[in-house]
């Protein structure tokens, strides 16, 4: 957590790239990797005109339960709309804030209870609307990891997602 830290400090943002390489913790019982995330599947909802995009990714490890919600910030999503150069397309603004600096929130238990709440907190990359006061010490004591399982494969299939960022952009402007 310390040299994420010290790397953050450096670089002031967290775009995607950072996102999927800081994902994993190396003990956590349910990161992006493990086995009982092959058949997790997450689906883009909407884009919002603040900046928002939703996707609700499967639970198939809680019973009773289908769906868990993720909410992704596009934190440079003013910056790329006020950009004046009118050369710029729609779709250029929507690469530009997809590949931009993100903060990411999921409602599951993981995201709370494995401390990624805090930790995103304190990374001033939560999305959520509650910021976490309260650290991790018990399962995630080293801070490892800023997201969930189902955060990774949100971050994975973003890329995707330019098109409808786009058609926002294109109506807002």
């Amino acid at each position: 957590m310390l040299e994420l830290l010290q790397r953050l400090k450096k670089v002031d943002e967290f775009v995607l790239a950072d996102l999927k390489k800081e994902i994993d913790g190396k003990s956590r019982p349910h990161n992006g990797t493990s086995s009982r995330a092959k058949d997790l599947k997450s689906f883009y909802q909407k884009t919002t005109k603040r900046g928002y995009i939703y996707f609700k990714s499967t639970a198939a490890t809680t019973p009773g339960r289908d769906f868990w919600n993720q909410k992704i910030r596009l934190v440079d999503w003013d910056v790329v709309l006020g950009l004046p150069d009118k050369s710029l397309s729609s779709r250029d603004r929507a690469h530009m804030a997809i590949f931009g600096d993100l903060a990411v929130h999921c409602d599951c238990p993981a995201f709370l209870y494995w401390g990624y709440a805090f930790i995103t907190t304190q990374l001033d990359m939560n999305a959520g609307k509650a910021k976490e006061k309260r650290p991790p010490n018990i399962r995630n004591p080293k801070r490892e990891g800023i997201g969930c399982k189902h955060i990774a494969s949100v971050l994975g299939v973003l890329p995707f997602h330019i098109s409808e960022v786009a058609r926002v952009i294109k109506k807002i402007t």
